[in-house]
């Protein structure tokens, strides 16, 4: 991860617990909403036979998207083609859901099953990190959503193809 306390960026290891995350979902749907043409509020939710079950929202600040670019279509070039995979439609979370603030986005997948894990620190942690020497903090782990592939296919597409992102 790359901090910026001074005028050149640094670079920093996060520490991640294993089995260490908040929660872990299984989402079907997802909605990208920009803010000020470049953070992107994204909600994610499980929809079963027309109902709302679960859902999660996140706000990916610009940091947060610039620096996960590069490596996520990297991943993208190397993601099997969806064959005729329809995107399901659009939903909303309802108002009063708790949104949050992650500060790395990761993203892998299986055969079939793909994951998009959320963590976060403060940066005021990683900035004393740094200046006390420290080449590694622990991170907050946040969420894992799993979902199909190609659900997380359209996402990278929606956040860095076809995004407000990808002008930047």
């Amino acid at each position: 991860m790359r901090v910026v306390p001074s005028d050149k960026p640094q670079k920093i290891e996060l520490d991640l617990q294993p089995n260490g995350f908040r929660q872990y979902l299984f989402v079907n749907r997802f909605r990208v909403v920009w803010l000020e043409g470049e953070h992107a509020f994204v909600e994610f939710g499980l929809v079963v036979e027309g109902r709302l079950v679960q859902g999660y929202a996140c706000v990916l600040d610009k940091d947060v998207l610039d620096n996960s670019r590069d490596s996520l279509l990297r991943y993208y070039g190397r993601m099997p083609e969806p064959e005729g995979a329809e995107m399901p439609a659009s939903f909303a979370l309802p108002a009063g859901c708790p949104v949050e603030a992650p500060l790395v986005m990761n993203m892998g997948h299986s055969a079939a099953v793909a994951e998009i894990s959320f963590c976060s620190v403060a940066t005021g942690l990683l900035v004393r990190a740094i200046k006390g020497g420290k080449s590694k903090v622990e991170a907050d782990q946040l969420s894992v959503l799993r979902c199909d592939v190609a659900l997380q296919r359209r996402l990278i597409e929606e956040l860095y193809v076809e995004g407000a992102c990808d002008a930047n």
